[in-house]
């Protein structure tokens, strides 16, 4: 089995990989720059690089924070996570040893280191909820997302304690495995990963101190941390008829799944009775494990702009079919992209 594996990583090259995964990326020195083929970007979050003991080719999103080798890769985008055909057509076009199939770990079975878990906790208990938050539309987080024409005035006690802001994030603390000197001090709007009640991940969005997101030298602004491969992070609570929030969920309900916080906000505006989360991710969508009181699922996407993006929610759609919930997908109105782009008007 090691001895397959090993040929096929020696005879792999990060160019052939991406040309048969329909990866356009940049070269800079020894690393390649592409977006992700995981998420919808507009700028280049997706790094294929050397592992640190300059043993192997890796890839990791800094934008939704996947990451793996290049069999992983190719298995992800060409054989939908199946590892054991990604095995066989690589070895059919690198190698001739026998196909040998790597059982692939359960999403809820990746451990996380324990550094990361307490810095995921120190951020998440220094956070303070958005909805306890007095709104200023001057000061972030409401100045942001007014910029994004999401008005939650009079709408904060519908957003679910999980949703934070931090006002200042120490880039020296806090700021995971990147450069110091690329980040100034920055405020940062906080979406945290529960799984059975427990604080495992979450999912940072940095903010300018004027409008906007704040944004590092490779032009990212959003940073996962800690286990998110089950990522599902409620961000509204619902309204019932009398105008207040509505209990926890019981059994046989629906809930609303976004990629993004903008756009389930967005939602959340024009159907604020509905039950909303976000899944932190399109590569994420399939590992989400959907809690036992809701048995409808409405998954609210992007529409499409790569074959991959499709085959993420369609993956999404099947697993969750598969686990006995009765999924579906919808788009925002014709002539939009998302539902943040339909509440700015901004058409395709």
């Amino acid at each position: 089995m090691a001895n397959t594996i090993d040929q096929i990583k020696q005879r792999i090259t990060p160019e052939g990989i991406m040309s048969a995964c329909g990866i356009h990326a940049k070269r800079k020195g020894y690393q390649w720059w592409a977006c992700c083929p995981f998420h919808t970007e507009k700028t280049a979050s997706f790094r294929i690089h050397m592992d640190r003991k300059q043993t192997e080719w890796r890839y990791t999103c800094h934008g939704c924070g996947v990451y793996g080798d290049l069999i992983n890769l190719w298995a992800n985008i060409r054989n939908n996570g199946n590892l054991k055909e990604a095995i066989k057509e690589l070895v059919n076009n690198y190698g001739s040893a026998k196909p040998v199939y790597i059982k692939q770990k359960p999403a809820d079975e990746i451990q996380t280191s324990n550094k990361s878990l307490q810095m995921v906790k120190d951020i998440y208990q220094t956070a303070k909820p958005i909805c306890s938050i007095t709104y200023n539309e001057n000061l972030n987080p409401w100045q942001y997302f007014l910029s994004r024409h999401i008005n939650l005035k009079d709408k904060q006690q519908f957003l679910h304690p999980n949703l934070r802001y931090h006002k200042n994030l120490s880039c020296g603390k806090l700021y995971d495995k990147q450069p110091n000197n690329l980040y100034p001090e920055s405020s940062a709007i906080i979406c945290g990963n529960l799984i059975d009640g427990k604080l495992t991940g979450l999912q940072r969005t940095y903010l300018k101190q004027d409008i906007g997101k704040f944004k590092n030298a490779s032009g990212i602004c959003k940073f996962s941390l800690g286990n998110l491969h089950n990522g599902l992070s409620p961000v509204w609570l619902g309204k019932d008829k009398e105008g207040k929030p509505l209990p926890p969920a019981t059994k046989n309900e629906t809930l609303v799944i976004f990629e993004g916080l903008e756009d389930a906000l967005s939602y959340a505006i024009i159907h604020p009775n509905d039950r909303i989360a976000i899944g932190l991710g399109l590569a994420r969508l399939k590992n989400i494990k959907i809690p036992d009181s809701f048995n409808h699922i409405l998954l609210g996407a992007d529409r499409p702009k790569k074959p991959i993006h499709k085959k993420q929610t369609d993956s999404a759609l099947h697993k969750w079919t598969q686990d006995n919930k009765n999924a579906e997908i919808f788009y925002a109105p014709y002539g939009y992209d998302d539902y943040n782009d339909y509440i700015c008007g901004e058409e395709l």
